[in-house]
């Protein structure tokens, strides 16, 4: 993982998030709402796309034990276009469709993909209730390939990272909570330091492992959510950070 600082730091453990304040239970009910896009690209190859099923599948089941099954799961596809392969639903019916989702191949199109995950979970809370959490874990590979008109092109650089930076600090400004994770062991420093801007807190998850995940994902549920207090609500013209949200 890389700290906020934007320095490359060791792999991720409990030590690289904040953990939620000690009070009479550590268990969360019904506040969270996590959108999963998942990279189907060319470059992530059927056995990459297998991992990233495997990653998607157990942050949902950590997300779940840690709200106590509360939380709601959706997932957008993505490749040259981003599909939305299911809205919001329980663990059991995502898994389902997990496990049924092919392998695509093609471009990288993380600002559709931001997109419609956002899509997803905007207008997702009910009247009356108190607003839930909104999350987008993006799982990808690398950098994007598709420039704001749809185009695929490999070498479009700046063009496409600038445009996917813009979309995610909009999505941000609305208090939807970026966390971005690398399928790949050892992304390079170009593609790290355009995760941590889209990062709603400068954090980048990388070389990830199914024995690492859980710890990782128990801790970051840990710093953005909170049974106790209400998630304070962010002005328009702020980027959300750790320190936006309770501890």
């Amino acid at each position: 993982s890389t700290a906020p600082s934007g320095q490359p730091s060791e792999n991720p453990s409990s030590s690289d998030w904040p953990t939620s304040s000690p009070g009479p239970s550590t268990r969360c009910s019904g506040d969270v709402n996590v959108c999963f896009a998942l990279d189907a690209s060319g470059s992530v190859t059927p056995t990459g796309w297998n991992q990233t099923i495997d990653y998607a599948k157990l942050l949902i089941a950590e997300l779940d034990n840690v709200t106590n099954g509360g939380g709601e799961y959706s997932a957008v596809e993505f490749n040259a276009t981003a599909a939305i392969v299911s809205d919001l639903t329980d663990k059991r019916t995502l898994d389902l469709i997990l496990d049924n989702l092919a392998y695509v191949g093609g471009g990288t199109n993380h600002h559709d993909a931001l997109n419609k995950c956002q899509d997803t979970l905007i207008g997702a809370n009910v009247a009356g209730q108190p607003e839930r959490v909104r999350i987008i874990i993006l799982i990808t590979d690398g950098l994007p390939t598709v420039n704001l008109n749809g185009t695929a092109n490999r070498t479009c650089g700046s063009e496409c990272r600038n445009h996917v930076i813009s979309v995610a600090d909009g999505i941000k400004q609305t208090g939807t909570r970026i966390v971005p994770v690398f399928v790949i062991p050892n992304p390079a420093e170009t593609e790290i330091t355009y995760m941590e801007t889209l990062s709603s807190d400068g954090a980048v998850l990388t070389n990830v492992t199914l024995d690492t995940l859980p710890e990782t994902v128990t801790n970051l549920v840990g710093d953005i959510i909170n049974c106790k207090t209400t998630r304070p609500s962010i002005a328009a013209s702020q980027t959300p950070s750790s320190s936006d949200w309770p501890t």
